[in-house]
């Protein structure tokens, strides 16, 4: 067997207010019953009954099972209760220099001077080119058209003053047809002069290597003449004899 519950079904009814109590019977009750009754301040009494529901919020958590259906649900914020120990430090055993100033002393005075930055050493920084700036991948570039009018305005008026103290680069601009032209000349003279000196060296180099081998070519037929005369008065020695001993009697 199947039945269909809804969410409804589920939260418990809302309890109807309590009904007042009768003071005669509270009477009774106190004379019939050896009990102790202490009176409270209603005043914090009534304060902390209504505190809870000051701080109650209602929102819907659920989706209602209907469309026409509403569930609220209420959450119910509670500061946690205070302690009963007397107010001070968290941590009481750190020093009191932690909690005040002091005057610092010579070394840390330098200390403050070395870390501190001015004002113009900010500006002089901000013209340095970075070094992470050179690579394209590493930049995003932020188009000024992306800007609103107020923040263009605000740059184009605050730009002229962080770059008045630096020196302005120079534009670089295209020289005249003129400048071109004599440029072009003096390129052309001088080209033509280097390969006229690189031509008359090569001659000169040319020559002196013809006149050393000229040179080496004569050193080298006579040297040749000479041992053929040498060869030639040996042989005629060896087939004249007697002339060979009449030179060694003489």
């Amino acid at each position: 067997m199947e039945k269909t519950v809804s969410r409804n079904d589920l939260q418990s009814p809302i309890c109807s207010s309590e009904p007042p109590s009768d003071p005669a019977a509270i009477e009774r009750f106190k004379d019939s019953a050896e009990l102790e009754f202490v009176e409270h301040d209603p005043t914090i009494e009534e304060h902390l009954a209504q505190s809870p529901e000051s701080e109650q919020l209602d929102f819907q958590l659920f989706a209602a099972s209907t469309p026409s259906a509403t569930v609220v649900n209420k959450i119910r914020l509670r500061s946690p209760t205070p302690g009963c120990a007397e107010g001070g430090f968290i941590n009481p055993k750190r020093i009191s220099e932690y909690y005040f100033t002091y005057s610092p002393g010579p070394e840390e005075k330098r200390k403050f001077e070395v870390a501190a930055v001015s004002g113009e050493d900010v500006l002089a920084r901000s013209r340095q080119p970075l070094l992470g700036g050179r690579y394209s991948r590493k930049v995003l570039h932020l188009p000024i058209s992306s800007l609103t009018h107020a923040a263009q305005i605000q740059a184009a008026a605050l730009w002229p003053r962080l770059v008045s103290d630096s020196a302005e680069r120079k534009r670089r601009t295209r020289p005249g047809k003129k400048y071109r032209i004599r440029i072009r000349t003096k390129l052309a003279a001088a080209k033509a002069r280097q390969e006229a000196k690189k031509a008359a060296d090569d001659a000169k180099n040319a020559a002196e290597r013809e006149k050393r081998n000229k040179r080496n070519r004569e050193k080298k037929i006579k040297r040749r003449d000479k041992e053929r005369a040498k060869k030639a008065a040996a042989a005629k020695e060896v087939a004249d004899p007697s002339g060979h001993r009449n030179d060694q009697d003489g």
